[in-house]
């Protein structure tokens, strides 16, 4: 579908500079990329059930309840973070769907893997703050390949009192470690130089600070290992930091794809274009779940 539909997939003046950033740096950064109106009109919903959420389960601490809850959100507790993401942000806060499925991100996505990814998946993610960064933390073992693609789409400004981002690039830049090898006709139709084919860039491991106001968009290839939230040293009186998140992978040897990955309206479905459907892999629920429709 992605070599067969070159139009479909055209890439404007804007997207090919940062599918260029993307693939020479090791990451890519489109400042204010989405209205604030939009922003805040998700951030108010998702802030109003996170809060919801924290004040309900206080009081299920302090009640004993007799029935395990229903719950909203779920907390992912590391070592030195704690992150709670949204359950269902697709099916709870349909605005999501206009920003994780805006055209310019598919297309990007596309060309950066060169076929249209086995997983697209939506989350809506709030990050406290931590000892110090997992990248000053211990180095943790990293493939080269680039397999898999991050955005993250700012829902707050951050500065240095809200979550700054803190990222260590790949050694490499991924036009010389993508996998399958990019040949010159893949670069010509992507619109990219094809990479020197005698010897990889040199090690670019010094890690960079990336704020944003709210609204803007950060792409990082790789697991996300290397990344982290806060900067350091950190002062941990900081705001915490919210923001949707877009995992993307694309397909290695002996891959299937991954069914049913987001859960969404059919009504929100129905209304996507022909390319927002292909990275879609909904699950569909015909109703706003009852739930989480007081948050709206």
């Amino acid at each position: 579908m992605f070599r067969r539909n070159p139009r479909l997939f055209s890439l404007d003046g804007f997207e090919s500079q940062f599918l260029a950033s993307l693939l020479n740096q090791g990451y890519a950064v489109a400042p204010s990329f989405f209205s604030k109106e939009i922003i805040d009109r998700i951030y108010a919903k998702a802030d109003k059930i996170f809060s919801d959420e924290k004040l309900k389960r206080e009081n299920e601490e302090s009640s004993a309840p007799a029935s395990p809850p229903e719950n909203t959100i779920r907390t992912i507790q590391g070592v030195r973070e704690r992150t709670t993401e949204l359950v269902e942000p697709l099916a709870s806060i349909p605005d999501v769907l206009d920003v994780a499925f805006h055209e310019s991100l598919l297309k990007i996505a596309a060309h950066f893997f060169l076929h249209i990814p086995r997983l697209y998946r939506v989350s809506l993610l709030r990050h406290y703050p931590h000892h110090r960064p997992k990248c000053l933390a211990g180095g943790q073992p990293e493939s080269d390949r680039c397999t898999s693609l991050n955005f993250l789409i700012n829902l707050v400004d951050n500065d240095d009192a809200c979550g700054p981002f803190v990222f260590v690039p790949g050694i490499y830049n991924c036009l010389t470690l993508d996998s399958p090898r990019r040949t010159e006709t893949d670069f010509s139709f992507a619109g990219q130089p094809s990479p020197p084919t005698h010897e990889p860039l040199p090690p670019r491991s010094k890690w960079v600070m990336l704020r944003g106001q709210r609204g803007s968009v950060v792409a990082l290839p790789g697991s996300g290992k290397r990344g982290s939230i806060w900067s350091y040293p950190t002062d941990v009186t900081n705001r915490p930091r919210t923001s949707i998140m877009i995992h993307i992978s694309g397909y290695d040897v002996g891959d299937k794809p991954v069914i049913k990955q987001n859960r969404m309206l059919k009504w929100n479905f129905d209304r996507m274009t022909g390319l927002q459907q292909m990275f879609a892999h909904p699950a569909l629920v015909h109703q706003t779940l009852p739930r989480l429709a007081k948050a709206g």
